[in-house]
């Protein structure tokens, strides 16, 4: 239903509302079909709507009412952010519809369980609630609103990365949606279906759903999904070796992102277009789309910190008003109280007194317990800083040394690597967790401005799990770069040209283990210099790792060792390291 039309149909109900004043099953239902619709507009003032709507079914004994009513506050809190409410909402109304028989209204039930639970990242549960909705329409004809229900199960295999699953279910929409000519279903389901083969790396059947879903998104003007699909193309592209295609589609995606000013799907893409550049070793132009990425990146940090700001104006101005009515409220229920218990004055003033002592018990604790977040924060902030210097002033050297050799090219390069790293250092030292994708970038740009720094007397080499999800496992940021940066500094031995460095990135139970490789000289050669600068390198990282350690339940883990021939020979240095993930 187009937006027009639904305002129609809202203004229509809304008159029935109004004029029809009986309290019975007809105006229960006329309440929550309002409320339904009324959900773009404002919220809370669906919130009287309802609750009138569960009153009149409790007090005529109308069992569906109070389900659908169940429903609409589990729709109301969804919507809201309030997960549990949500959940205890439509765990209520699920157990009188199953009841009652009322497979319509369940499929609205287990529609709010299955988004709440997907919330929450809980995606077995999630599924569960979606599969039995496809059940529950299993045997009807097929109809635009039943595609939506495959969708939602597609979505969800897809998140748990069971990939084949997730084909089934979106190909079964598509054959739904175009056996009941739902023009926007179709192009839903071939959008999605590209997005997932292009995860599968099928880029050939991926470009194939994109290009449809690009021609119904210019059709209908749709500027948003054009852009998607831009964006789509483009890692079909470069998946296929295509990079000028990959440029021309992910240019595409740029204007249209600029003209919508959707900043943090432009700042994507500029990262993608320095990417496509480098590879194509047109570094005037790579670097011109790095200081893009960077300039839209201090936007974006900009308004973020506006919003923020005025989120907390706007709060505190609202525990005021809620903090001065609760004052006046409280005020008016003792001086009640004290007409009505004159004799009990004392009782009242033995709770007043238990009520202070645990507001101020409440404060001075939560007040503590800041104090140690921040300075925890502090902490780690500051030990992550004392990683650097070494690095940095290396780097600089060799930048000095390129251009007093005039070699400008390779200079213009080498400062381009550094300036992008020293900018995901900045960037990532502000948050807590990052993907894998992101550190796994660090640290190959890391060693890539030092193999360039060396003269390429090491290579190195990442094997990254299919089980990882690069894009959504996350880790804490700066743990394995100081021990790529021993392995390189102090581990092979400069005269040598064949070094090389291992990383080995798995999934174990509930960490992500990495194994830093070396095929240097050992633990156990090393100058006293060095080994007194891998001892400090250690003890930061294990100060890190026990500040950490201290709010997380699965710890982080740590062994240094040497690799051995069978001869007992030493082969090289061996760092393990064991860090929990979670989703971002």
């Amino acid at each position: 239903m187009n937006s027009f039309a639904q305002d129609v149909e809202l203004d229509s109900i809304k008159n029935l509302v109004d004029t029809y004043k009986e309290e019975d099953s007809t105006r229960v239902n006329l309440l929550v079909q309002f409320t339904k619709y009324h959900t773009s507009r404002d919220l809370n003032e669906n919130v009287p709507l309802i609750e009138e709507a569960l009153s009149i079914s409790k007090k005529i004994n109308y069992q569906k009412g109070i389900g659908m009513s169940l429903n609409a506050y589990s729709t109301f809190y969804n919507l809201k952010g309030e997960i549990d409410s949500a959940i205890s909402k439509a765990l209520q109304a699920k157990s009188i519809l199953e009841i009652l028989g009322d497979e319509e209204n369940l499929l609205v039930t287990n529609g709010n369980l299955g988004r709440a639970y997907f919330t929450y990242k809980q995606y077995d549960e999630a599924l569960s609630f979606y599969l039995e909705n496809v059940e529950l329409v299993k045997e009807n004809d097929d109809s635009s609103s039943k595609a939506g229900y495959y969708f939602y199960v597609a979505k969800t295999y897809q998140q748990i990365l069971k990939l084949e699953e997730a084909e089934v279910y979106l190909l079964k929409a598509l054959e739904i949606s175009k056996n009941a000519n739902y023009a926007t279903g179709i192009a839903i389901a071939e959008g999605s279906l590209g997005v997932l083969y292009s995860q599968m790396k099928e880029y050939e059947q991926a470009l194939g759903f994109l290009r449809k879903t690009l021609e119904f998104s210019e059709k209908y003007n749709q500027k948003a999904n054009m852009a998607a699909s831009y964006s789509g193309l483009t890692k079909c592209y470069i998946g296929l070796g295509d990079l000028s295609k990959a440029l021309q589609s992910n240019q595409n995606a740029i204007d249209i992102y600029r003209e919508l000013d959707n900043l943090l799907q432009l700042k994507a893409a500029f990262e993608t277009h320095y990417e496509l550049y480098e590879q194509l070793n047109d570094y005037e132009s790579a670097n011109k789309y790095l200081k893009e990425y960077y300039l839209v990146g201090d936007s974006i940090f900009s308004k973020e910190r506006m919003s923020i700001v005025e989120e907390l104006e706007t709060k505190y101005e609202t525990e005021k008003k809620e903090s001065q009515i609760e004052l006046l409220s409280q005020q008016s229920v003792i001086q009640d109280l004290e007409i009505r218990q004159k004799n009990q004055w004392l009782i009242i003033g033995l709770i007043g007194f238990v009520l202070i002592s645990s507001i101020t018990f409440f404060f001075v604790r939560s007040s503590s317990i800041q104090k140690q977040r921040v300075k925890t924060e502090l902490e780690q902030r500051f030990l992550r800083s004392q990683l650097n210097p070494h690095f940095i002033s290396n780097a600089l050297l060799a930048i000095q040394n390129f251009m007093l050799k005039n070699e400008a090219n390779q200079a213009g390069i080498y400062l381009a690597k550094f300036s992008k790293l020293m900018r995901q250092i900045l960037e990532n030292s502000r948050q807590e967790f990052i993907s894998v994708e992101e550190e796994v970038q660090m640290l190959q740009d890391y060693m890539d401005i030092h193999k360039l720094r060396l003269g390429h007397a090491f290579q190195y080499e990442i094997n990254i799990d299919d089980n990882i999800d690069v894009e959504v496992d996350t880790i804490p940021p700066m743990f394995v770069q100081p021990f790529v940066e021993n392995a390189i500094e102090h581990g092979l031995s400069p005269d040598r040209k064949d070094g090389l460095i291992k990383l080995n990135l798995t999934k174990s139970g509930h960490f992500i283990a990495i194994e830093i490789v070396d095929n240097g000289k050992g633990l156990g050669a090393t100058s006293t210099k060095s080994a007194d600068h891998i001892s400090l390198s250690t003890k930061i990282i294990r100060e890190r790792m026990e500040l950490f350690n201290r709010s997380l339940r699965d710890k982080i883990q740590l062994v240094l060792g040497e690799v051995k021939s069978e001869n007992g020979e030493i082969l090289g240095t061996k760092v393990s390291l064991k860090v929990p993930f979670i989703y971002s």
